[in-house]
């Protein structure tokens, strides 16, 4: 949306919300008011995802170079091309659990990008384990390509990942053996003819594949927000009831906030202790996944549902983008880096007070945000299906 389209729906919003509040909330959501906050929505959702798509085609040219011929530098860059690229999709998880197109039944491909947690021996070896894996299956698997990791993707369980952000996380860094801080270290050597493990060429076109389908799936969930594409969902999400649309842009922001970020990734692995429940335990970059879960709440914010929910209550908006900005202070920690590591210990521990303070400020969140849906007279939920 260009800037001036920009300044257009926030002046309507002010004045349609200058409206409804002299007269008190409408028993039904007034379309002025709301379609301009549904439609930013619409076209944030197609920009972030053209973004993570970029950033994964990217990554996929590191990728390509790499497998060509294999080297330490071009291990390296790919590492850094995974890390620079992932942000970008983190961002955009505010827009599952809303019935969107990236976790929606039958189609929806989340679980090929972000599953996890990964069982490291369904892909490749592991310690102890020298021929696991599809790679070192020449007989059950005798083609590496996109129909077979589609069928055996959690064919024997939800660890049984075989593609996304996670399959090639390990692929590049390996497993994470360490006790203490660091993750994984493959040496490229793994990827070499005559090199360290057997299968070389296997392991080459699996990490290729995988940089593959992960830019064909995301492809596929921007291109179901495109503007000026009949049949997609953004037609269907634009043309439904307005009180239907933000709750279901309010939902998705609420739980991924609260159930998955709060519970899922802050709260079970700080309870457990145990660094299996970390999201990126290969490249021991999880404190980056939770600050940037937390700045998509922020942008979803930012560009019209809180002005909505200022000029409706205005003290229970400020309580809400208060605890959400705690929060993202809290994820800003240097002490949770390495997350792995910050989960450890007694309360008392620098890491440990750091998720307390994220935590704290998440529970002020969804009892603000929870109250503000209530004011606004949407149902919203902010628990995990």
């Amino acid at each position: 949306m260009s800037r001036k389209t920009a300044g257009l729906a926030a002046a309507a919003i002010l004045a349609a919300a200058a409206a409804w509040t002299a007269a008190g909330p409408p028993r039904r959501w007034d379309s002025a008011l709301a379609r301009p906050v549904i439609l930013r929505y619409a076209d944030h959702l197609h920009a972030a995802y053209a973004d993570a798509t970029d950033r994964a085609a990217a990554l996929r040219e590191e990728i390509r170079a790499f497998v060509r011929r294999p080297s330490l530098e071009g291990l390296e860059s790919c590492k850094a091309a995974w890390v620079r690229a992932r942000p970008a999709y983190l961002e955009t998880e505010i827009a599952r659990f809303s019935g969107g197109p990236i976790d929606r039944s039958p189609d929806g491909p989340e679980t090929f990008i972000n599953a996890w947690p990964v069982d490291e021996s369904y892909i490749d070896s592991v310690d102890g384990r020298p021929f696991s894996g599809i790679i070192n299956d020449p007989a059950g698997f005798p083609s590496i390509d996109e129909a077979a990791l589609r069928r055996a993707h959690g064919a024997g369980g939800e660890t049984h990942v075989t593609t996304g952000w996670h399959a090639i996380e390990f692929l590049l860094w390996g497993q994470d053996r360490s006790p203490g801080p660091g993750g994984g270290a493959r040496p490229f050597t793994e990827f070499a003819d005559r090199g360290t493990l057997p299968n070389a060429p296997r392991r080459r076109a699996y990490l290729e594949l995988c940089a593959d389908l992960l830019v064909r799936d995301l492809s596929w969930v921007r291109d179901q927000w495109a503007p000026v594409r009949p049949g997609n969902y953004r037609e269907t999400f634009l043309s439904l009831p307005v009180e239907e649309a933000l709750s279901r842009i309010l939902t998705g922001v609420g739980t991924m906030a609260v159930g998955e970020l709060r519970g899922e990734r802050l709260a079970a692995p700080f309870t457990l202790k145990d660094k299996e429940e970390e999201h990126s335990c290969f490249s021991d970059t999880t404190h980056l996944d939770h600050l940037h879960n937390a700045l998509g709440v922020r942008r979803v914010w930012e560009i019209g549902v809180g002005e909505l929910a200022r000029r409706i209550d205005p003290r229970l908006a400020a309580d809400v983008a208060r605890a959400l900005e705690d929060a993202i202070e809290a994820l800003r920690s240097p002490d949770l880096e390495p997350f792995d590591q910050a989960i450890l210990g007694e309360d008392d521990r620098p890491g440990r007070r750091a998720i307390l303070r994220a935590l704290g400020a998440l529970d002020r969140f969804n009892r603000a945000f929870s109250r503000l849906a209530d004011r606004l007279g949407l149902p919203v939920t902010t628990r995990l299906p």
